[in-house]
């Protein structure tokens, strides 16, 4: 009998833990619609504006078929929750297993935009377009570029356009696509609960805009090469951020002086003070350069470091030589992932620390001779 509970208890416990498992795998299934069905083009944009933008948006068209744009949910995988998802196939498809090829055939245009930044010819363009006013003079967006085209040599892309000018780029500078971010750091191959074999890291995309003036925006994607194995960028809710970027750092000094000519220390430390526009915004990253001539990074480039200090920041470059002027500048991010200006530029110079004074031996001879 006890043999027979002792059973009954592991198979309802092998019940209990095949429902938990399976009940996280369903909840984190993401859900798309797209534009055949109740979402609209202005709900797009507003998905991207979120409840509290500072932005005003008109004159918003899509291009492409509408099954290959919409919106998501459930993606808290790829590092945000909610958002727009434009794909150079079917959006119905993006929730498949990572294990299905989607390669649909929608029979669209390229867009002439793509050609020109990738250099080839395009196919199943998907376009959201829109003119907007912000107040601010800068704008930010989160998003992550997926493909199934990872395993292919095919170079399907996806491009940002900010008043003609592309702002989707890798911290390399490189447009994004299939073959920039294969291979690299940039490249994230984990199963992120969607059908694409890959993706990019999340990146953010900023540009300078003109405030209070009417800009234009424009999110293009599509496959090159090709009409079959498809691409897709998710696009964050709520990132689309009007922003004043800061203000380049202020009194930046070396080993607390400005300028300084007799630095013996071989780690010198540097400050500055953050400045920005809008009084709320605080230092959310910065990036030291040095090198032995103005505008130089061949001693020293931190890259940006995701840091709130701008006090004692010790030098991490190359070995530092008495008898050389070395230039140095900082600049600054702030809480929205705006970018400053470099400070204006600014020298050091290292010097021998002096020979070290040797000590004084004295010779005491009281009491070492007796009468």
């Amino acid at each position: 009998m006890m043999r027979i509970i002792t059973l009954y208890i592991q198979i309802f416990s092998a019940f209990i833990v095949f429902c938990t498992i399976f009940s996280g795998i369903a909840s984190a299934t993401m859900i798309v619609e797209d534009l055949s069905g109740s979402t609209t083009e202005e709900d797009l944009v507003n998905i991207l504006l979120g409840e509290n933008s500072n932005v005003t948006v008109s004159n918003i068209t899509v291009t492409g078929s509408n099954q290959a744009i919409g919106q998501f949910s459930n993606g808290e995988s790829l590092g945000f929750d909610t958002g727009v998802v434009m794909t150079s196939g079917l959006v119905s498809d993006v929730p498949k297993s990572m294990d299905t090829e989607i390669d649909t055939n929608l029979g669209e245009p390229g867009d002439a935009d793509l050609d020109t930044l990738i250099g080839g010819n395009t196919n199943d363009a998907a376009v959201l377009e829109f003119d907007f006013v912000p107040e601010k003079s800068a704008i930010t967006f989160n998003y992550r570029f997926a493909s199934d085209d990872f395993p292919y040599d095919y170079d399907d892309a996806f491009g940002l356009f900010v008043n003609g000018e592309n702002i989707a780029l890798l911290p390399n500078g490189d447009v994004v696509a299939v073959t920039t971010i294969k291979g690299t750091e940039y490249y994230d191959g984990s199963n992120l609960n969607n059908a694409f074999s890959g993706s990019s890291i999340v990146l953010s995309a900023e540009a300078a805009v003109a405030a209070d003036e009417l800009n234009h925006m424009k999110f293009a994607i599509a496959d090159t090469g090709d009409s079959w194995v498809d691409s897709g960028v998710f696009i964050e809710s709520d990132s689309f951020i009007s922003n004043n970027a800061p203000n380049a750092p202020a009194d930046p000094l070396c080993e607390g002086e400005t300028n300084p000519t007799n630095i013996t220390d071989s780690t010198p430390e540097f400050s500055w003070n953050f400045s920005d526009p809008d009084a709320n915004d605080t230092q959310s990253a910065y990036q030291i350069i040095v090198g032995t001539a103005e505008d130089g990074s061949d001693m020293w480039d931190s890259g940006k470091v995701n840091s709130s200090s701008s006090t004692d920041i010790a030098y991490g470059g190359s070995s530092l030589e008495a008898g050389i002027t070395y230039h140095w500048k900082v600049k600054t991010w702030d809480n929205q992932d705006s970018e400053s200006g470099y400070c204006d530029d600014q020298t050091f110079d290292i010097t021998d620390k002096p020979d070290p004074v040797p000590p004084q031996i004295q010779f005491h001879t009281r009491g070492l001779f007796h009468q």
